[in-house]
């Protein structure tokens, strides 16, 4: 088992609603839906603890479909280490990271 102060990065995950994934879709991205998953990257480094702030993961269950609690967060940390869906070779690359974690 790692030790309380091992892991290098930090990431919080949050589950929320549907009309709350939906009023942050539309603040910080514009789109006027609800969505699965959307990850707000930080990238800072916590001087106390020298671990990197990934950021925050805020997952919907209500919009996920069949996707997996697993799905979603690894999809969202992807995000959150710089992975995008800006183009089709990006949005490959995420699927087969995807893939290759959860099998």
């Amino acid at each position: 088992m790692l030790g309380k102060n091992s892991a290098k990065y930090n990431a919080e995950v949050h589950f929320v609603t549907a009309d709350e994934i939906r009023g942050l879709n539309l603040k910080w991205r514009g789109k006027d839906k609800a969505t699965d998953v959307l990850a707000f990257p930080l990238g800072d480094v916590n001087p106390a603890t020298g671990k990197t702030e990934l950021g925050d993961i805020v997952i919907c269950r209500e919009c996920a479909g069949e996707l997996s609690d697993k799905h979603l967060f690894l999809h969202g940390l992807l995000h959150l280490f710089g992975y995008t869906h800006n183009t089709n070779k990006d949005e490959a690359a995420m699927d087969a990271i995807i893939k290759e974690v959860l099998g």
